[in-house]
């Protein structure tokens, strides 16, 4: 399948160099139920979500009660209708067929692992704490106030908390731990056209091989202003961040960690947000004249 992260790659991915996956955690006290799915995915459509929510009304879960959360993976698979307009070039009518088939199928696998979790809830106990991990760092390089590319930041806004949340049964076994950083999942660059999960993917690794029986999620938090620092030097640095985060997550569950005694409740509403005027027809036209990405996207409008 076409990878998507990077707009540079045309061919697709032919090579598996870690699989991808989609784990869900399942809270219930008889009266309420909520279900979280983290994924190896750059990003989830909304109609993905609410189909996977209404696959599952049967079990009473409610819409606001239920969340997908991306690891934003950049050498993960396309999805139909998530960043269309990232490519150089647009997807060949096999390589379409491709994507939309993968996508089609995923209602019914991300259905499968929320039911499977919520089958397999038992009495535990849940808690949480807060450790640090540094190597997110601002990527947005600010010039005379505006924003010029993307680079290194020292002095801009980062986010180094690592939140954990850990599940365990009434005899202390650890079942699942939830880690979130805010960080993109941005080590491999685009010339790596591979799948894998990142550094995401590999703290899910670590955590589980160190603590067997454990499921390990992973999530992402509010990190589009930051890049994994360093990258660029392929695996070795995606190991190195892994390793950051798991060996943190290890300290974090050694220590007194606070008590939660209450099933997490969601909620969701729908946010407008106002929009830039869009171009008429004429303007699409002008752009479409373009050899790049930007007529590329004119050209698609269009047609």
């Amino acid at each position: 399948i076409r990878l998507t992260g990077y707009g540079n790659r045309v061919e697709p991915a032919g090579d598996v160099r870690q699989r991808l996956w989609a784990r869900a955690l399942a809270f219930g006290d008889g009266r309420r139920t909520a279900v979280l799915i983290t994924a190896d995915l750059i990003g989830v459509p909304r109609r993905l979500s609410d189909d996977v929510a209404r696959r599952l009304a049967d079990a009473g879960l409610e819409r606001g009660n239920f969340a997908i959360s991306a690891t934003h993976t950049h050498t993960g698979p396309s999805l139909s209708g998530v960043l269309p307009y990232i490519f150089s070039s647009p997807a060949t009518p096999p390589q379409q067929a491709v994507i939309d088939k993968y996508t089609n199928r995923l209602s019914g696998l991300l259905e499968k692992v929320a039911r499977a979790a919520m089958a397999d809830r038992k009495p535990s106990q849940l808690a949480g704490a807060q450790g640090r991990a540094g190597f997110a760092a601002n990527r947005r390089v600010v010039k005379g106030g505006k924003w010029t590319g993307f680079g290194i930041t020292p002095d801009g806004a980062v986010d180094h908390d690592l939140p954990i949340l850990a599940v365990r049964g009434t005899d202390g076994t650890l079942r699942a731990v939830l880690v979130s950083y805010a960080c993109h999942a941005t080590t491999l660059e685009g010339r790596d056209n591979f799948i894998h999960g990142d550094w995401p993917g590999v703290t899910r690794e670590l955590i589980q091989k160190r603590h067997p029986g454990a499921i390990a999620l992973v999530a992402i938090g509010t990190g589009a202003d930051s890049n994994p620092n360093p990258r660029g030097g392929g695996l070795p640095d995606v190991e190195r961040h892994a390793e950051a985060v798991a060996a943190e997550v290890d300290r974090l569950l050694t220590t007194s960690m606070r008590r939660i005694r209450s099933v997490p409740e969601g909620r969701l509403r729908d946010i407008d947000l106002p929009l830039a005027p869009l171009p008429d027809r004429a303007d699409w036209e002008a752009l479409a004249k373009r050899d790049d990405p930007t007529g590329f996207q004119a050209r698609d409008i269009l047609r």
